[in-house]
């Protein structure tokens, strides 16, 4: 998009200097999909970035903005900035508006302000290296947090081909490798420092991400690792009574019964990707199992303010369905018109939300419907807006260049 960095910095000195009144002359109107991306990530800049260290929010509003903010003491937490999970939501955004325009002038953002800011986060006291939760020397990390960086990655590997991006993906892998034991059979942990649990959410993206190297590097080894994890956490994660995901289980063998959306979702997108690459039917089938479940538990119909009944995502931090959502986008084109039809459901939930769930500064809420928090709208849900609405923009391409190429 022509002059996309130098409209970013002219919206975010315009919105300071009339507070905030360009921005919100934005909130209105729709532009298409990759259009509501650029203008929510507009947005993040504006309000939760702290240009004195290159860090984030992780609220808006909170009591911090504008203050000199000293990062060495305690945890960054405590002064609102964000842990390195909200921070890579924005990544995760960037990566999706590249997925739909590799030329986007969002890498040359991605280069100078993002992963300089990424890499406050980067320990290296402990080996091997992997982000820590805090940019503060605070050296909690947990598995789940460096996983989701390194899929945006090896994603962003396959978009620019830049050795950079795979070179961070592999290093993070180094580090998912060490959190595995064969205590319980197998699997990952979530946290580095209590290793008391091992969850869906530090397997299923693990899987999502050996496949995603092994597509970059074909070394096999990725994919044998990723066919073992799959199968240790449907074994042992899986709800045969429903097809969906139980949170995780202790070392003593107690299953914690959460179930959330985005396991759900990267153990679809787990699945496709392994049946892209093995053409194994039983993956299809397991996709397919837990797209239908996932569909069923985590939307539901709902009349609108507008009067039009449509199956809406149901209320839930708004970073748990952009998790899902890349899931059913992985599935389409193995099963197309079941998967559009699920894609429309989070196209109209998007729809809606833009336009009935923003607040008074176009900020997105995780209630799509419309219901703000009483503390501010979370860095995560932004990150999951734009990743969303660029994936959306994606998956419509996608769509159009297989209809073109069905109709020769």
């Amino acid at each position: 998009m022509k002059g996309y960095i130098k409209a970013l910095a002219t919206a975010i000195a315009l919105c300071v200097s009339y507070a905030g009144a360009f921005c919100a002359s934005a909130k209105g109107g729709d532009g298409g999909n990759l259009k509501r991306a650029e203008t929510m990530l507009e947005r993040v800049y504006k309000y939760y970035w702290i240009p004195d260290h290159n860090l984030m929010f992780d609220a808006y509003p909170n009591p911090n903005v504008g203050k000199p903010i000293d990062i060495s003491g305690g945890y960054p937490y405590d002064k609102n900035i964000t842990f390195v999970w909200g921070y890579s939501a924005v990544l995760s955004g960037i990566t999706a508006i590249l997925e739909g325009d590799k030329d986007h002038e969002v890498l040359k953002l991605l280069k100078e302000k993002y992963l300089p800011g990424l890499d406050i986060y980067f320990s290296i006291s402990k080996a091997p290296p992997a982000y820590a939760c805090f940019g503060n020397g605070h050296d909690d990390r947990l598995y789940d947090d460096n996983i989701w960086l390194g899929i945006d990655f090896a994603d962003l590997y396959r978009i620019t081909k830049d050795k950079e991006f795979l070179e961070r993906a592999e290093m993070i892998w180094k580090f998912v490798e060490s959190g595995t034991d064969d205590k319980l059979g197998g699997g990952v942990y979530w946290d580095e420092g209590k290793k008391d649990s091992k969850n869906t959410c530090s397997n299923a993206p693990a899987v999502v991400l050996a496949v995603k190297l092994y597509m970059a590097t074909k070394d096999k080894s990725y994919l044998k690792k990723a066919q073992d994890i799959y199968e240790w956490t449907k074994s042992v994660l899986r709800d045969p009574s429903d097809n969906l995901y139980w949170d995780n289980i202790k070392l003593d063998g107690r299953i914690q019964e959460w179930k959330f959306s985005y396991n759900a979702g990267q153990m679809i997108q787990a699945a496709a990707l392994l049946h892209k690459v093995t053409r194994k039917k039983e993956y299809l089938e397991d996709a397919q199992a837990t797209a239908a479940a996932a569909y069923n538990m985590y939307f539901e119909q709902f009349e609108g303010k507008n009067g039009k009944t449509i199956s809406m995502l149901k209320p839930s931090l708004l970073w748990f369905h952009a998790i899902m959502m890349r899931g059913f986008q992985e599935l389409y084109p193995f099963d197309k018109k079941t998967v559009e039809e699920y894609m429309k459901a989070f196209e109209e939930s998007m729809d809606y939300g833009w336009e009935y769930g923003l607040d008074e500064n176009g900020l997105m809420t995780s209630n799509l419907k419309g219901k703000p928090r009483e503390k501010g709208e979370e860095l995560l849900v932004q990150g999951a807006a734009i990743e969303m609405f660029a994936k959306l923009h994606a998956f419509d391409k996608a769509k159009k260049k297989r209809s073109k190429k069905s109709s020769r």
